[in-house]
């Protein structure tokens, strides 16, 4: 699996979004990213790196059918 990365932004201590690669070069993308919006914007950022994946699964006698999955994120 694809590591994936997030940077996350903020104003003034709320989060205002976050931009996320999966990327082989993720992590130098967003600290590239990062530079480019820092100079003199007052803005914050944190990145983290994706760490796992949670599934919910429905079992039929279909078989098993994945109805949603989400990507666990820690700090780097």
């Amino acid at each position: 699996m694809m590591k994936k990365h997030r940077l996350h932004i903020f104003e003034n201590q709320t989060e205002i979004g976050f931009m996320e690669v999966s990327d082989a070069k993720g992590e130098a993308l967003l600290e590239q990213v990062q530079i480019s919006l820092s100079s003199g914007t007052g803005l914050s950022f944190t990145r983290t790196v994706s760490a796992g994946e949670r599934r919910i699964l429905e079992s039929s006698p279909q078989g098993i059918k994945l109805l949603s999955s989400e990507t666990l994120f820690s700090n780097r």
